[in-house]
C-alpha cells in the first residue's frame, strides 16, 4: 500500500482539498494521512471549526487517516509549523511520499530552490534595516537564484519549499509531489473551486458553502447551527486587552518570536488599542507582519512560552479513521518510532515533553470552546471520541 502525508489546516475542508486528494491519488497513492492543525491554525487564529468537525469533514471526504499537528507547531512561523508537521509524517514510518498544494505545481523546482535557501545567508543588515525575514531572505536568494526568489514571493511555494528543508533535517525517505493549486488562498473563487478565506469571510452568505464537496458542507452546516462555529479571536477580546495591560515586558518577551524589544511595543500599543485589530496594527512595521503579531498575542493567550516548545513531536494522535484509516493505522503501528496517545490517561508514561505538550493541548481546548458563538462545554480533549467513519 503506498501512503501519502498531505499537512492541511482544513479549515475548513473545500473542493480545492477535494482536487489535491484526486490528484494524490491518481499519482499513484492507496491512502492518505492528514497531518491536521487542532483548533488554532498558523495564522494566529482559532480555527473557524473544531478540529473534530475539520477531522470528520476531511474522512467523509476521501482522507484516511488524520493526525493532529500539536498546537505547539500548529500557531508557529513557517519553519517550526513545517518543521512539526514533517516529522510527524515522518516518524509514522510508513509514508510513500508528501503531497502538498503549489503555486508552480513542480516538485523538482522547489527542491532546488530549498538547496539555494539552505545554502544563502541573510545579510544581517538587511534585517537591520527594518525587513522581515521573510523579505530578507527572498532578496538574499534572488541573488543567487533569480527562480528560486520568486517561488519564495508566493505563500504555497515557500511553505513547501520549507516542507522541503524540514524533510532534509529529518532525513525522510519520503519523495515531495506539488499540485497546482486552482485558486490563490486569498482570491476569488475560479469555477467551483474557492479558497478558505473566502469561504470563512463568507459564510453568512447562502451559497458559499457549495465551494465545499456536499458530506464536508453538511458537518459545516451542523456546527453552525449548533452555535459551535464559526469560532472567533473577538469573543476574547476585552479579556485579552485587559491581560495584556496586566503583563509584564518579561512574561511578553518569554513568548515564540519576540525579540529586540517587541515586547515594549506591543505592551505600549495594549495600553491605547480598543481592540486586537487596532492593537496589531499599532505594533506592526516593515518588520513585524500583522500574521507574527496575531500568533504572539495567541502564544499569550494560550500559554505558549518559546522555552515550552519541545525539540520535537513527542506522540502520535489520531482524531478521525476513514475508509482505509484501520489499515493505515496497522502500518503506523508496525513501523512508526513514535507512541501513539490513545488513552489521555496514559500521557504521563510517554514522558515530560509529552505531559507538556497534551496539557497544553487540554488548556486550548478550554480556550477554544470559549471563542465559539456558544460557549462549549470544558474537558473536551478528554471526552471527545476518535471518529470513524
Amino acid at each position: 500500500m503506498r501512503i501519502a502525508a498531505v499537512i492541511a489546516e482544513y479549515n475548513p475542508f473545500h473542493n480545492g482539498h477535494a482536487f489535491h486528494l484526486r490528484e494524490t491519488r491518481k499519482a499513484g497513492s492507496d491512502a492518505v494521512v492528514a497531518i491536521m492543525s487542532g483548533n488554532f491554525v498558523q495564522r494566529g487564529e482559532p480555527a473557524a471549526f473544531s478540529k473534530w468537525a475539520r477531522a470528520e469533514a476531511a474522512v467523509r471526504c476521501g482522507v484516511d487517516l488524520v493526525v493532529e499537528l500539536p498546537v505547539f507547531w500548529a500557531v508557529g512561523r513557517a519553519q517550526r509549523f513545517a518543521q512539526g508537521a514533517v516529522s510527524i509524517a515522518n516518524h509514522l514510518g510508513c509514508v510513500d511520499v508528501l503531497s502538498f498544494g503549489s503555486e508552480c505545481g513542480d516538485a523538482a523546482r522547489i527542491l532546488r530552490a530549498a538547496q539555494i535557501v539552505r545554502t544563502t545567508a541573510v545579510p544581517r543588515e538587511l534585517l537591520d534595516g527594518g525587513m522581515t525575514f521573510a523579505a530578507a531572505r527572498e532578496e538574499a536568494v534572488r541573488a543567487a537564484d533569480a527562480s528560486a526568489a520568486e517561488l519564495l514571493r508566493m505563500p504555497n511555494d515557500t511553505l513547501a519549499v520549507e516542507y522541503a528543508l524540514a524533510a532534509e533535517r529529518c532525513g525522510a525517505a519520503f519523495s515531495l509531489f506539488a499540485v497546482p493549486r486552482a485558486c490563490a488562498h486569498d482570491g476569488e473563487p475560479v469555477g467551483e473551486i474557492a479558497g478558505a478565506s473566502y469561504i470563512r469571510r463568507s459564510l453568512s452568505e447562502e451559497n458559499t458553502l457549495a465551494y465545499c464537496p456536499p458530506a464536508a458542507a453538511d458537518v459545516l452546516r451542523r456546527e453552525i447551527a449548533a452555535g459551535r462555529a464559526p469560532a472567533d479571536l473577538r469573543f476574547a477580546e476585552r479579556a485579552l486587552l485587559c491581560r495584556l495591560r496586566l503583563a509584564s515586558a518579561q512574561e511578553i518577551a518569554a513568548l515564540p518570536d519576540v525579540s529586540e524589544g517587541l515586547e515594549n511595543r506591543i505592551l505600549a500599543a495594549a495600553k491605547q488599542a480598543g481592540s486586537i485589530d487596532s492593537l496589531c496594527d499599532a505594533v506592526k512595521t516593515k518588520r513585524y507582519t500583522h500574521a507574527r503579531i496575531r500568533r504572539i498575542l495567541l502564544s499569550f493567550l494560550l500559554g505558549i512560552r518559546e522555552c515550552d516548545v519541545p525539540q520535537d513531536v513527542p506522540y502520535l494522535r489520531v482524531l478521525a479513521i476513514g475508509e482505509r484509516g484501520e489499515d493505515v493505522l496497522n502500518a503506523v503501528k508496525k513501523h512508526a518510532d513514535l507512541p501513539m496517545l490513545t488513552r489521555r490517561t496514559g500521557v504521563s508514561a510517554l514522558g515530560a515533553d509529552a505531559e507538556r505538550t497534551f496539557a497544553l493541548e487540554c488548556a486550548a481546548a478550554e480556550v477554544y470552546a470559549s471563542l465559539q458563538p456558544h460557549v462549549g462545554a470544558g474537558g473536551s480533549e478528554q471526552t471527545t471520541p476518535i471518529f470513524k467513519l
